[in-house]
């Protein structure tokens, strides 16, 4: 058999993984909840950012490292606190933007906003692990501090328990 002809199953197999991919697709556009509409393109005369990575002046799809870089980096500059006094009313309309973009990049609803801009599902895929991991971390760090919790509550029942048999025990010694 060739390796450039296709085997009998292979157009099947097409279709199955095609049918896939579209049904994946259209759950999380559709089924998912729903994203704050930033998608527009910028059009030349405006503005306003168009989407929460150019509010945090980041590129697209960032890593989450950048986001909180570009975050800092535009608090900045933008506080209220740090501007000429005439322009703090439009500092906190800015700084309102920025903690709504970080925030936003921050959350589980990142990875569905990335998709919606055009981002890879491989991307998507990633996004979703990389906040599966951190979930699986803080269950398992937080099962750890409760184990070690209970020991310590254990530990310190038993030690009353043979202070309490040592009183006792002492006790009945001295009245023989």
């Amino acid at each position: 058999m060739d390796l450039i002809t296709p085997g009998p199953g292979c157009f099947r197999l097409t279709i199955v993984l095609s049918c896939i991919f579209i049904f994946l697709h259209i759950f999380i556009l559709v089924a998912c909840p729903e994203i704050p509409e930033q998608t527009n393109p910028q059009k030349p005369n405006s503005t306003k950012p168009s989407t929460y990575y150019d509010v945090l002046g980041v590129p697209l799809f960032s890593s989450d490292e950048v986001v909180k870089s570009g975050y800092h980096l535009q608090a900045k500059m933008r506080h209220p606190d740090k501007v000429i006094v005439g322009n703090k009313e439009r500092a906190t309309k800015e700084m309102a933007q920025l903690n709504e973009a970080y925030e936003f990049l921050s959350s589980r609803d990142r990875c569905i906003y990335d998709l919606k801009l055009g981002s890879s599902m491989d991307h998507f895929i990633a996004c979703q692990d990389e906040y599966y991991k951190r979930d699986f971390e803080n269950f398992k760090r937080k099962r750890e501090e409760e184990r070690v919790e209970r020991e310590e509550k254990l530990k310190a029942e038993m030690d009353s328990i043979a202070n309490k048999k040592r009183r006792w025990g002492k006790t009945a010694l001295d009245e023989k």
